[in-house]
């Protein structure tokens, strides 16, 4: 049985946790929390806002992140998870403690067990960082299992089918992409920077042709609403956005109304380099596993796989079908919380 987290289900802020049992998506900018015997799943920002001095938890979540650029000289905002990859096993620890509190009336569960999603393909020492933020929080046990595998149950694939299915799970900061066949992985590379790689390259963009210093949250929100890999599919209406920040020869503040066309040159390259991991995923496959992608296609997930014309511009460009999963950026926590559920159908991190 899958798990209880569906397709159709909503994500909430939070919930009140009567298990001790808990699926955990901890990504570079968001955090995913289901728990055992419920269908609800808290989706809050990867941040934390710390005290420099003390290091002492001043915010969590999405009120950590509505900080971002806005802290006073005593505290920052530090982002426990970066390019993928555990930064901050103190931090992580701090806003998993939080978070699991907030819905337990203030108190930490007592002896829970985590499922933890981790990349594929991690040395020693990052795993064991994963430990090290499961354990600090509180955790009595902590099982580690991979993204890729993790995204394959969240998409209910067939576990024994023996025949190959290809993800490209297109996180905030990295992209993995694995080749998958009777419930194990074939084949998988990793790169760093996903997502937040397209907020960058409008930052810089806004700023070399505008003259224009933009924030990140600025620059997400125009990723979000405005960028397209095909912006001439809307040829007579494409879509503008009016955007605020500081202008860098007059140093006050600016508006700016960006167009979806001008876009397309900066965000490109990003397209590019998940082309190429896909093609690198694939060589070295046995022909017959290459293959049933020829019907099946390319499957695409994670947060990042919402950037529009992203699934057009790959399948064009690499002659082969390109599907988005429904609900793309739930697909992890989904096969999380089903290997939570299911506990014998978990893989071990790094088969």
């Amino acid at each position: 049985m899958l798990a209880s987290a569906g397709p159709g289900d909503r994500t909430h802020h939070m919930f009140s946790f009567s298990s001790n049992r808990f699926a955990i998506d901890l990504g570079t900018a968001r955090l995913r929390v289901a728990k055992s015997g419920s269908d609800t799943i808290v989706d809050e920002a990867s941040s934390v806002v710390l005290q420099k001095r003390t290091g002492a938890l001043l915010l969590a979540g999405d009120e950590a992140l509505a900080a971002v650029e806005r802290t006073p000289r005593h505290a920052e905002v530090v982002f426990p998870v970066k390019d993928g990859v555990m930064a901050d096993a103190e931090a992580a620890a701090l806003l998993i403690q939080h978070i699991l509190k907030k819905g337990n009336k203030d108190r930490t569960p007592a002896r829970f067990h985590l499922t933890l999603g981790v990349p594929t393909g991690l040395t020693r020492v990052e795993r064991n960082a994963y430990l090290e933020a499961g354990a600090r929080s509180g955790a009595a046990e902590v099982e580690l299992v991979e993204t890729t595998l993790a995204a394959a149950a969240g998409l209910r694939l067939p576990r024994k089918d023996p025949k190959a299915h290809l993800i490209c799970e297109i996180g905030a900061g990295q992209c993995q992409v694995a080749l998958l066949s009777m419930g194990g992985v074939a084949q998988a590379c990793r790169i760093r920077g996903g997502g937040e790689e397209w907020t960058r390259a409008i930052r810089a963009y806004v700023r070399s042709a505008h003259h224009l210093l933009i924030g990140t949250p600025t620059a997400t929100e125009v990723k979000h609403h405005l960028a397209d890999l095909n912006p001439l599919n809307e040829a007579e209406q494409a879509p503008r956005l009016l955007v605020q920040g500081r202008d860098l020869i007059t140093s006050i503040p600016r508006s700016l109304k960006l167009h979806a066309e001008e876009l397309g040159a900066a965000i490109l390259p990003q397209a590019e380099k998940i082309g190429q991991t896909i093609r690198q995923t694939l060589q070295g496959c046995s022909a017959e596993l290459t293959g049933d992608l020829v019907d099946r296609g390319i499957l695409l997930c994670g947060s990042g796989a919402h950037l529009r014309g992203l699934t057009e511009w790959l399948a064009s460009h690499l002659d082969c079908p390109v599907h988005l999963a429904e609900d793309p950026h739930q697909a992890v926590i989904r096969g999380l919380s089903h290997f939570m559920n299911e506990p014998s159908d978990l893989p071990q991190a790094g088969d």
